[in-house]
Order: C-alpha cells, then sequence, then structure tokens
C-alpha cells in the first residue's frame, strides 16, 4: 500500500515555511530549511509516482477514471 508520508511535525513545519514564504518574510536560515524539506518532500511523491508506476505495469493496480481513485487488484 502507498501510505509513506511527512512525519507529522516535519509537514506541519513545512506548511509554516511555505505560509511565510508566500508572505515573503522568510529569514535565510528559514529559506534554506523550506528548500531541504521542500526536497524531502518531492523525493516522496517521487518514490509514490515510481512505487504506482511498477505497480500499475505488473498488472496490480487499475485507476478508476471516474473516480480518480487507485483500486488494487488481488
Amino acid at each position: 500500500m502507498l501510505c509513506e508520508q511527512l512525519p507529522e511535525a516535519i509537514q506541519a513545519r513545512l506548511n509554516e515555511l511555505m505560509s511565510k514564504n508566500s508572505q515573503a518574510i522568510l529569514m535565510r536560515e528559514e529559506q534554506i530549511e523550506l528548500d531541504a524539506l521542500m526536497d524531502r518532500a518531492l523525493q516522496l511523491m517521487l518514490r509514490k509516482v515510481e512505487a504506482t508506476a511498477l505497480l500499475r505495469k505488473r498488472g496490480c493496480i487499475r485507476k478508476e477514471l471516474k473516480l480518480g481513485k487507485l483500486i488494487f487488484l488481488e
């Protein structure tokens, strides 16, 4: 199952930094931290996309077009 997520505290910090960034009030150290957390989040999303593609290629899942949900086949 594809349920890997960022830890709750990391996600909360990422959200906080993204909010400050949109208001243009980030300190230099916070910008560096935001960049690192964004890299981590993007790597996680890439792993999920690659895993989904592999499962689909193997015929383990199909996409339900109407609902946009992944259906795991048994």
